[in-house]
């Protein structure tokens, strides 16, 4: 059963949630990263042109850092 949907403007590629934060980063064939709130599926911030080219993937790491990949050819680490 779906619960909710949540328009997106480019093909998804990577999802990943940061449960101390309360939000769910997605990435894919733009080079936007967006950031969405848990509890309501609110976007609440749009990083324009993250990388130069589309995210292929996100990946936790440590004390709530992100590290983004993408077909730039670059590994970008992010700190929310």
């Amino acid at each position: 059963m779906i619960i909710y949907t949540i328009l997106i403007p480019f093909q998804c590629l990577g999802i990943r949630t940061l449960y101390d934060k309360g939000v769910f980063l997605v990435g894919g064939y733009e080079k936007d990263l967006l950031i969405f709130r848990c509890d309501n599926y609110e976007l609440i911030q749009k990083v324009k042109n993250a990388h130069k080219r589309y995210i292929e993937g996100i990946t936790e790491l440590w004390n709530g850092m992100i590290a983004t990949h993408g077909w730039d050819k670059t590994i970008k680490i992010w700190s929310f």
